[in-house]
């Protein structure tokens, strides 16, 4: 018994470890707030910047309605296009990519003469 008595920590032990364990505490709560603080703005940017991109995106539609409208070859051409990169994958990998364009899979008829 006396050597339990012997081995347990004195009072001015038990505050110096109870002081680090409140500076612990206020440390984790000051890297939560700081956390906090930093998800809120990046949030807050993110969510003006997805705002000012629908606007951006709003006042070009009517340019793309009208072009849709007005030019309905030129789409019917870049599809043909985007079939052709899908049969020649040197055209697609050289001019596709230049304009951000993915090759379409061929609906199987061929425009071409009859098959022998």
């Amino acid at each position: 018994m006396d050597d339990l008595l012997e081995s347990s920590p004195d009072s001015s032990e038990i505050k110096a470890l109870r002081a680090e364990v409140d500076q612990l505490v206020s440390v984790i709560r000051l890297s939560l707030w700081g956390l906090l603080v930093i998800t809120l703005g990046l949030g807050a940017f993110i969510y003006r910047a997805d705002r000012v991109l629908a606007r951006q995106l709003e006042a070009q539609k009517p340019y793309f309605i009208e072009a849709q409208k007005r030019n309905p070859e030129v789409l019917a051409i870049v599809t043909e296009l985007q079939k052709f990169g899908a049969a020649h994958p040197a055209y697609a990998s050289n001019v596709l990519v230049r304009f951000n364009l993915q090759p379409l899979a061929s609906s199987g008829l061929s425009t071409g003469g009859a098959k022998k």
